[in-house]
């Protein structure tokens, strides 16, 4: 039985906005790059999200400015990350490049973060990298052509196929309370002292499962109806004290992280508190899990909410994109089509339309 995995990622490093101006090094022409945006600047929005909690006012101005020659055609824009998208250090590569996988009539493809074509749109499936840094394709298959086409241009081989690690921490309900570290690999299942394996985080997701288990007996599911999620600090000590959550992000040194219930995400901050309600929608990610409805697994796709970096993270609304920053408020209205992350700024769509904006 497949397992989930939920260690949550989403480190995107969305760089504190100020008055609107030309970037200082504007990108170079893409080889899919559609036509320029008219548009020099988008103004600051009028409204922000209902929250639970008043969110402080934000400082920031909202304007930010579109990106010359960085405008892309497409049905969809994910970043090509990791299998299991709950791994932040898995942003980036080595050597800092960012990949996107690119959606053209139901099929997917590889760009680069300038837009470039790595591979042309004819994957059943998302690109993304596996545990050891290889691009998985799904159902694409390769000549050797296009392979080493991918190895030239990525510095990363097509994946060969091979079994991957998940990681996870867990406190059992009964008997040893502390900090466990979670190994799911090629099928077995064991446990570890949390120093091994232990996160670089003052708090991090830990799964509290609502019956023990015997390893010796049967593989636990670390997942939501047969537990639930929280924060904890190293000594296991719960941020949100009686608060159960069915998944949550990571921290990663921002003020903020998000927390789901009943299907929705909001976000919470570091002393425990929400300071948005939950409204905003999974917008990216995949995973295997429960269906309490049909009580069978299956993948539910998109599965998680991007965390914050930089104090900001683009966020789904009732099927449309916006931006909150680390104060909780919605500093760019869901109003756009679509929306993926990009270092210091955000991709933004208007029907199939792509543009890149940088915060400055």
């Amino acid at each position: 039985m497949k397992k989930s995995v939920l260690i949550i990622l989403a480190a995107f490093l969305l760089a504190a906005c100020g008055p609107a101006q030309e970037p200082s090094e504007p990108a170079a022409e893409s080889s899919l790059a559609s036509e320029e945006t008219e548009s020099s600047q988008v103004s600051q929005p009028e409204s922000s999200p209902e929250s639970s909690a008043e969110p402080e006012e934000s400082s920031a101005s909202a304007s930010f400015t579109p990106v010359e020659g960085r405008q892309i055609t497409c049905e969809n824009l994910i970043p090509a990350w990791v299998e299991t998208p709950y791994d932040p250090d898995r942003m980036f590569l080595e050597d800092g490049e960012l990949y996107y996988s690119v959606e053209r009539d139901g099929k997917w493809g590889l760009i680069d973060e300038n837009g470039n074509e790595i591979l042309p749109c004819q994957g059943d499936s998302p690109f993304q990298q596996c545990y050891s840094g290889h691009w998985m394709t799904g159902y694409y298959l390769l000549d050797g052509e296009l392979e080493q086409q991918v190895l030239e241009l990525t510095g990363r081989e097509i994946c060969p196929g091979h079994g991957n690690p998940h990681y996870t921490y867990c406190i059992l309900p009964e008997g040893d309370t502390a900090l466990q570290t979670c190994l799911l690999a090629e099928g077995n299942f064991s446990m570890s002292p949390f120093e091994e394996e232990a996160p670089d985080q003052p708090v991090f997701p830990v799964f509290f499962p609502y019956e023990s288990f015997n390893l010796e007996e049967e593989i636990p599911d670390l997942n939501h109806p047969f537990g639930f999620w929280n924060f904890t600090d190293a000594s296991g000590n719960q941020l949100a004290e009686g608060m159960e959550f069915e998944n949550v992000g990571w921290f990663n040194g921002e003020k903020l992280a998000p927390v789901c219930q009943d299907g929705k995400w909001a976000y919470l901050d570091t002393e425990g508190n929400l300071v948005t309600d939950f409204v905003y929608d999974a917008c990216w990610g995949s995973d295997w899990v429960y269906d309490e409805s049909t009580q069978e697994y299956g993948e539910i796709s998109p599965y998680a909410a991007y965390s914050l970096a930089g104090g900001y993270a683009p966020v789904c609304k009732d099927g449309k994109w916006g931006v909150i920053d680390e104060t909780g408020a919605e500093i760019i209205p869901c109003s756009y089509d679509g929306g993926a992350p990009y270092p210091g700024g955000v991709w933004l769509a208007e029907g199939d339309a792509w543009q890149l904006y940088l915060f400055e």
